[in-house]
């Protein structure tokens, strides 16, 4: 999927400008697996599956906050010891 924003700038006393500047950019769909090791062998504790993110940094950083939340837990690495980021496609 392709979104295309039209953001009108605004000149240095903050008001907008006439002419519009086009910004493009792919969002894609990710899953982030969370994986606990125990003696060198990981496990999967969960999964979180991100919506429309604009490159995978902003996917692992929405899934972090996400798996926390869920976990009940302030930092996903109480529960887990890594997360693994895989492109589950594009809508």
């Amino acid at each position: 999927m392709t979104v295309i924003l039209a953001i009108a700038p605004a000149d240095s006393a903050g008001r907008r400008c006439n002419r519009n500047t086009i910004r493009e950019f792919r969002v894609s769909n990710y899953r982030i697996d969370f994986a606990r090791e125990i003696l060198g062998v990981p496990f999967t504790v969960g999964s979180v599956g991100i919506q429309r993110a604009r490159d995978p940094e902003r996917a692992l950083r929405a899934a972090e906050l996400r798996f926390a939340r869920q976990h009940g837990v302030g930092d996903w690495r109480e529960r887990a010891d890594r997360a693994v980021i895989a492109e589950a496609g594009r809508p």
